[in-house]
């Protein structure tokens, strides 16, 4: 079984990695992806979406090292670290920041704690530890997928994205005008 410090130990190697939104790695991360990828080092499959992974993890009312701390607005994680102990987090912020470790505390946003299933040592309970043994591999996979699709095709709502659509589209009409402007020119 794979233990807290293999986890913390693999998150921690990602340090000074950029972040990129909705990247899984190796050299570049958001959130989820780095924990997707640091728990896939060690033979564990999560799902991808910070969403999703909240769903996924027992929740605890206080973080040990190892757990996933949930924030965001209302009940809606959008962002997911790694609780590192003492006060510390392993997360992949936001842009123009790289993966670091940092001191954390609780603010307004927090919508809670979530422990790993079977990571180190931590016994799995809970609905995610049923679902596991309900379901077999080839459903949880194609969940996995679903969810992964989702999240790449969310990279429409992100607002640094909206510049490259509405350039590409303008470029489009553009390209529209001109094809004809040449067609009626040579008429």
């Amino acid at each position: 079984m794979a233990s807290v410090s293999d986890f913390l130990a693999h998150a921690r190697a990602q340090i000074g990695d950029p972040y990129v939104w909705a990247a899984e790695g190796p050299d570049a991360f958001d959130c989820s992806g780095l924990v997707q990828y640091s728990l896939k080092a060690l033979g564990i499959n999560s799902p991808r979406t910070a969403r999703a992974l909240w769903t996924w993890t027992d929740h605890v009312t206080e973080p040990a090292a190892g757990d996933l701390i949930f924030t965001g607005k209302g009940s809606t994680p959008t962002h997911v670290m790694i609780y590192a102990g003492d006060g510390k987090v392993v997360e992949a912020p936001r842009t123009g920041l790289d993966v670091r470790e940092r001191a954390w505390s609780p603010g307004k946003d927090l919508i809670g704690y979530g422990r790993i299933p079977g990571l180190g040592g931590h016994a799995a309970s809970g609905l995610s530890s049923l679902l596991q043994l309900a379901l077999p591999d080839s459903a949880l996979r194609t969940f996995d997928a679903a969810g992964e699709a989702l999240h790449r095709a969310m990279w429409l709502f992100n607002p640094e994205n909206w510049v490259r659509i509405t350039s590409g589209a303008f470029g489009v009409i553009l390209a529209a005008f001109g094809v004809m402007f040449l067609l009626k020119a040579s008429a």
